[in-house]
């Protein structure tokens, strides 16, 4: 039997919230709206997709150590952060189903009922005529 280290790497999420007021007087760079964006690119260096607003998806598992080391991290690089941040939180990434597709094919499936009822109710009313 082999004993070893557990691997308790898995996908993570992280997601964080920023004081606009704070980021108009710490965030130098150029335009503050910047700020957001150099906390996309320099997730995006550790295989981090942004899935929607400030919530960014890994692609690759980390353990909970290495999370948080990526997070001190990312408050070393831009100094303007850790003045800046209201929250920020990394989690498993839950078990995701992604429905997009389904329900946008209802909306088509819907339309064409539609579009075929009312070709069906004007076919009609020409026949009345």
């Amino acid at each position: 039997m082999k004993f070893g280290k557990i691997d308790n790497k898995k996908l993570k999420t992280i997601a964080f919230d920023l004081d606009t007021k704070a980021l108009q007087e710490y965030y130098t760079e150029s335009d503050w709206h910047n700020a957001y964006n150099d906390i996309g690119s320099f997730l995006a260096k550790y295989d981090f997709m942004r899935m929607q607003g400030s919530v960014y998806d890994s692609t690759t598992k980390f353990s909970d150590d290495e999370l948080g080391d990526l997070i001190e991290k990312m408050g070393r690089q831009p100094t303007w952060l850790p003045h800046c941040v209201k929250s920020i939180r990394g989690y498993d990434q839950p078990v995701m189903i992604d429905y997009t597709l389904q329900l946008k094919d209802s909306i088509t499936q819907d339309l064409t009922l539609t579009n075929n009822k009312s070709k069906n109710t004007d076919s009609i009313k020409i026949r009345k005529r």
